[in-house]
């Protein structure tokens, strides 16, 4: 567990991380190979995740990381 701050406040939140590593081959004899790793913060308070990172060192199209964080929530 996790003291965690993002715009809609500051929660205690379970970290999950999940590693894969991946060989992709074109199908003409070159292979692209990395690790995906994507982490989630989830907070009991809100049910739901506050953060999620998503990184790919193999990502050859862009910067192979995207985050995402709650910006603000309301429990009915």
């Amino acid at each position: 567990v996790e003291k965690v701050e993002v715009p809609a406040g500051t929660f205690e939140a379970y970290k999950i991380v999940f590693t894969n590593k991946y060989v992709v081959s074109n199908g003409f004899g070159s292979s692209k190979m990395g690790t995906v790793t994507d982490t989630w913060w989830y907070a009991p308070a809100v049910k739901n995740f506050v953060r999620r990172t998503y990184s790919d060192d193999g990502d050859s199209a862009g910067s192979g990381l995207i985050i995402r964080e709650l910006l603000k929530y309301q429990i009915q």
